[in-house]
Order: structure tokens, then C-alpha cells, then sequence
């Protein structure tokens, strides 16, 4: 199976499961990774990701 995807090999079909970075405006605020699967199956379709990473922002 091949997935479309988009920018840095997001699948550009939502809700499927994918990582991404938060870089805060704050200079010295640390930098995270997340870790986000995708809808869990379910007929509410909720989300489930996770804090993968978080690193110091001097590095």
C-alpha cells in the first residue's frame, strides 16, 4: 500500500499515523516530538499521540 504524503512524508490523508515537531516561540522552551497514531478505530474517531521526545532547546 503507498500513501500520498506531503512536506516532510506526513500522509496527506488526515487522520493517519504520522509525526510531528513543536517549536515553541519562547527561545529557551524545549523543543517536542510527538508521536500521533491516527484515529484509534472507533466510531467517535479520537485521536491518540503521545510526547516522544523532549529536548533541551541548547541542543
Amino acid at each position: 500500500m503507498s500513501t500520498t504524503t506531503i512536506d516532510f512524508g506526513a500522509p496527506s490523508a488526515f487522520g493517519l499515523h504520522h509525526f510531528y515537531v513543536e517549536i515553541p516561540a519562547a527561545p529557551r522552551d524545549a523543543i517536542k516530538i510527538h508521536e500521533d497514531y491516527g484515529f484509534d478505530g472507533d466510531e467517535q474517531r479520537r485521536e491518540t499521540s503521545e510526547c516522544r521526545v523532549l529536548l533541551a532547546r541548547e541542543l
